[in-house]
């Protein structure tokens, strides 16, 4: 059985809108929309006008058991953060707005706007044209940097800036964009609770930098596993998306994608993995700014907000009211498309995405049907197994390799369930992560004292998932501070959720 115990009798969150029942007297809940190992997301609806829907943000706080077993969710100043950000941050410039927060015992209830056309994947897979412009991308671009500029104004730091955290307001072409997820920020200044590091540029203007790992590896700036950074870091991840976005994920070729933008001297984007080969100088010359390696040389948001490859959306302007939009659209409602360069070079960009979204179901469900058919001792031996594969240092498998590691210890293939649809997946990178999130709802184990790991136990649920044994001990330390920098050191990493210290927020 489970259950949740609150962390004490004084609120986590300072002056909520209420408690949980004032907030089921307010909303209906409607379907869920997304979940996470702390929290879920639900579409709810104002009792007074049901035609007013909003998404609200149930996370759970204190101690929570399953099954006898301890779990630590996020501690209160993380819980109290993430509000206190978005309250600063008031739903302007692309950022999501904050419309109520509500506090039980067990739970905190943060309810914003509703993002109606999902997240940068589903966005763009939805797109009815089939193409994706220039003038799109440039839009994309021009928001999301407005939106992180209008952040890094306010000395907060996002620390994880990826296509999950992009929402968008409407499936409609040209919709506004919404940055959301601020579980990883920071305040950089000191006055607000920051965490930041004293240090002066050669001007002796004092600069802000954090020391704390955080965000989710594959879209992380070099210097944050190096343990010294600052807003710039916010920039590299823009940088990341933006290729993503022409490109496609890179499932099948992950560690050669994130080799590439770090390599120093020699570097060439255009070799990125899936990238189109024709496109304008000025989308690489963007791109190499975004992904400069050396953090002090990396340009700022406001300086990249008014590059040539950006200029098309500023020039359209960046108001999100419905006149605005009615000017886009026109009257019947029909997009008025600004201009862009090769719209037929990017043709099969929609395909890349919609194929990847696709696997992104497929996977959560593989996860899931495994970690619901195995028993607890079935689960720990398959996750060594994997750990111990060809790509175990990245945190990542091939499907192929998940069908291996079930035969090897003796059982049936269970993605043959999926007939051809599992097969077609064999290549591409399937993320540890996901199956150790569902395991460590049913399992503590102890780890065991190594040269590369001197923790003697970790609690479920801590670092990046299920504690391992043996020799795949190495896999956890990535979750850490330490552990970040010796994987930086090897160029490999970890495709786990999100991490905060040694805190996954998947």
């Amino acid at each position: 059985m489970g259950g949740c115990t609150s962390i004490g009798s004084s609120n986590t969150i300072t002056r909520p809108d209420g408690n949980g029942v004032d907030f089921l007297k307010i909303y209906d809940f409607l379907e869920e929309v997304g979940r996470g190992q702390f929290a879920a997301v639900h579409k709810v609806r104002l009792h007074s006008c049901p035609s007013q829907c909003f998404a609200a943000k149930v996370m759970k706080k204190g101690v929570t058991f399953v099954d006898g077993v301890v779990h630590t969710p996020l501690s209160k100043e993380a819980l109290s953060r993430e509000v206190d950000i978005l309250r600063v941050l008031e739903g302007k410039k692309n950022v999501v707005n904050l419309h109520s927060v509500f506090e039980s015992p067990a739970k905190i209830f943060i309810v914003t706007e509703l993002c109606a056309g999902g997240d940068l994947f589903t966005y763009l897979s939805s797109q009815r044209s089939g193409k994706i412009s220039f003038g799109d991308l440039s839009w994309i671009g021009y928001q999301l940097l407005s939106a992180v500029d209008f952040c890094h104004a306010h000395h907060i730091m996002h620390r994880d800036i990826k296509p999950e955290n992009i929402m968008f307001k409407h499936q409609m072409d040209q919709s506004p964009l919404k940055l959301i997820d601020f579980g990883c920020g920071c305040f950089m200044n000191k006055k607000q609770g920051g965490e930041r590091a004293h240090s002066k540029d050669s001007d002796e203007n004092e600069i802000e930098f954090a020391t704390v790992f955080a965000g989710t590896p594959f879209y992380v700036a070099p210097e944050v596993f190096g343990g010294c950074y600052s807003y710039s870091a916010d920039v590299w991840s823009i940088g990341v998306i933006m290729a993503v976005i022409m490109a496609g994920y890179p499932a099948t070729d992950v560690q050669e994608a994130f080799d590439l933008m770090q390599e120093i001297q020699g570097r060439d984007l255009r070799n990125f993995p899936g990238m189109p080969s024709n496109l304008p100088e000025a989308y690489f010359d963007f791109l190499d700014r975004l992904l400069n390696v050396n953090a002090n040389r990396r340009e700022s948001t406001a300086s990249l907000m008014k590059h040539d490859f950006t200029r098309t959306a500023h020039d359209f302007g960046t108001s999100e009211d419905s006149q605005q939009l009615l000017q886009a659209h026109g009257a019947d409602g029909k997009k008025k498309r600004r201009p862009s360069f090769l719209d037929d070079e990017l043709t099969q960009s929609i395909g890349r995405h919609c194929t990847y979204l696709n696997f992104l179901h497929f996977q959560t469900k593989a996860a899931v049907l495994i970690a619901a058919s195995l028993t607890q001792a079935q689960l720990l031996k398959l996750l060594v197994v994997l750990e111990a594969s060809t790509m175990g240092d990245l945190g990542i498998v091939t499907l192929w390799e998940v069908r291996e590691a079930l035969n090897s210890i003796g059982e049936v293939d269970l993605l043959e369930d999926f007939g051809q649809e599992g097969r077609t997946y064999n290549r591409y990178a399937f993320e540890l992560a996901k199956l150790k999130n569902l395991v460590t709802n049913y399992a503590q184990v102890p780890v065991p004292k190594s040269p590369r790991n001197r923790n003697s136990t970790m609690v479920a649920g801590a670092g990046l998932g299920l504690p391992a044994a043996g020799n795949s001990a190495q896999f956890l330390n990535i979750g850490t501070e330490a552990g970040a920098k010796k994987f930086t050191k090897k160029k490999k990493f970890d495709l786990g959720g999100s991490v905060h210290g040694t805190r996954a927020f998947g």
